[in-house]
């Protein structure tokens, strides 16, 4: 019962979270800073990623981190909307996060010939 009652929480966050049904309402500076700080981490982690060869050296890091942080928002609302219960391996839409990581990379990515890792 502990786990459905978890994921229940989690559903339940994620509208308010992520659809906002409230009118008006806004997260709490420091909750909107949690947000703006993972966006920081992703940027530069894929910075770090830029640096030794696996992404492009003409793309922007902000829009990658972006896209990224909406496509891994859209699998965890579908997955919450459409089957709270179902684990993410088995998920009609979360079971696809590889193949939406690929797309990532095969859009972004270097050119793998190209690499010059340190």
């Amino acid at each position: 019962m502990g786990k459905v009652e978890e994921r229940r929480g989690r559903a339940t966050d994620a509208i308010v979270m992520f659809w906002r049904p409230i009118p008006n309402w806004q997260p709490s500076p420091g909750a909107f800073a949690a947000a703006v700080d993972v966006i920081a981490t992703t940027t530069g982690l894929l910075g770090q990623a830029q640096l030794i060869g696996l992404l492009r050296n003409d793309i922007d890091l902000e829009e990658v981190a972006q896209v990224l942080a909406a496509l891994i928002a859209g699998v965890i609302s579908q997955q919450l909307s459409n089957e709270p219960g179902t684990d993410a391996v088995t998920g009609r839409v979360s079971r696809y996060a590889d193949s939406i990581a690929t797309m990532v990379v095969r859009h972004y990515g270097a050119d793998p010939t190209a690499r010059s890792i340190p």
